[in-house]
């Protein structure tokens, strides 16, 4: 049966728009009908008269939801704009090294026998982590979703900034800062090229955020997270494969390093600048003062042929897929950049089995905890955000050869 034309637009609606599947005449009407219930619910109009005039034939019970729904969509009308807008463009894609998602994806299986991480890095290693008192139980890089919105704005400016075209430019992807020099990088006196950014605070704010406005708080925090990382260290363990006189040869990359570096860097100051500066004043700082933000080599290790990409607007896509920057859990982002690895290696009917899923999502936790409702439901929350997206075309959950239970995904090979 068709639907009604005043009827209300349903979450699984809403997927389908977002992965351009639906058409948005729906849409825009419901968000009418959503902006004249705001107003009247501000004129003190009684529900049961709101209800009668634009909700006819529906349950207060999803009058409520869709509420609920498109007052996300009001607020965010910017946002949707790009997903619904009726010139879309096409979107940038920005690079991000396959070593660096690769280590962002790494997780220890408990049921593999597997030896401790002592006993595989080497003593250099060793000693770097003792020295930094820091304990450390896994390899690989782990962020907070957050984080991971950060890293995403620090590579797309490292894409605006860089020359992004040319993969045999010595400038591809190198930051914009001309002294970069060599960093050590792989233990045993090992050195590499690191990119560097040169930037004012005011373009990071504007990357992380997808928007040109922020607010004093908006500010602190991303200043907060990015002194946070940079304080963060990470065991990275990773074979690099490359060409030697025409054999395939392996370098083991092995290294204790925090992800960013930071510095910040003011020129051209008179007098009074300076003593303004130094009694507090954050006007001079945010206006001509500039960051020089040192990335690790990881970012841009053999990006010229290995790498993943995603739209330049990923972290703006996911908070709407998600129904809000609070949904954007560190389960969504593993599920999206999985699928967006398997993507850019050409594979597009994954499976995997679910205990595996769940280690891979990081929700060991709770299962030690026994916790089984709260697992599966971040995992149906990270497979839905992930649909939403685009990404994801169809899940299935079947039991394996072994009895096991597994899911299949099928991927969209035309995401943009």
């Amino acid at each position: 049966m068709k639907k009604k034309s005043n009827a209300a637009l349903s979450q699984e609606d809403l997927e389908e728009l977002l992965a351009g599947k639906k058409d948005k005449t729906q849409l825009k009407h419901t968000m009418k009908q959503i902006s004249q219930t705001l107003k009247l619910q501000s004129e003190g109009v009684s529900q049961e008269e709101i209800s009668s005039s634009l909700w006819k034939d529906q349950t207060q019970d999803e009058i409520e939801r869709s509420l609920v729904l498109y007052k996300f969509i009001i607020d965010n009308k910017e946002l949707f704009a790009d997903i619904l807008g009726d010139n879309k463009k096409k979107t940038q894609k920005i690079r991000q090294s396959g070593h660096l998602t690769d280590q962002t994806l790494k997780y220890r299986d408990p049921n593999q026998n597997q030896l401790t991480i002592f006993d595989l890095i080497s003593p250099e290693t060793k000693e770097k982590i003792e020295t930094s008192a820091v304990e450390v139980k896994a390899e690989g890089i782990r962020l907070s979703a957050a984080e991971d919105k950060l890293l995403k704005a620090l590579n797309k400016l490292l894409h605006e900034k860089s020359e992004n075209r040319d993969i045999h430019s010595d400038a591809f992807y190198a930051g914009n800062e001309s002294h970069h020099g060599l960093s050590p990088y792989g233990g045993r006196g090992q050195e590499a090229k690191a990119p560097i950014l040169r930037i004012f605070p005011t373009e990071l704010y504007t990357a992380y955020l997808d928007r040109n406005d922020y607010s004093g708080e908006e500010i602190k925090f991303i200043k907060k997270l990015l002194n946070t990382l940079s304080q963060k260290k990470f065991l990275i363990v990773y074979d690099r494969r490359r060409k030697e006189n025409g054999k395939e040869v392996t370098d083991r990359i092995e290294d204790f390093q925090s992800l960013v570096k930071i510095m910040s860097y003011i020129e051209g100051l008179s007098d009074s600048d300076l003593k303004k500066l130094d009694s507090g004043d954050l006007e001079i700082r945010e206006k001509r003062g500039e960051l020089i933000i040192g990335l690790n080599p990881i970012f841009v290790d053999q990006i010229n042929t290995k790498y993943i990409e995603y739209p330049s607007d990923i972290n703006k896509r996911t908070t709407i897929a998600a129904g809000g920057h609070r949904f954007v859990t560190e389960s969504v982002v593993i599920m999206r950049d999985y699928m967006l690895r398997e993507m850019s290696a050409k594979r597009f009917r994954i499976e995997i089995n679910e205990e595996r899923l769940t280690y891979l999502l990081r929700l060991d936790n709770y299962i030690k905890d026994r916790k089984k409702k709260i697992v599966a439901e971040r995992i149906a929350n990270a497979i839905t955000t992930v649909k939403n997206l685009g990404i994801i075309l169809e899940v299935e959950k079947m039991k394996g050869m072994s009895g096991q239970t597994k899911y299949v995904f099928v991927l969209n090979k035309e995401f943009e």
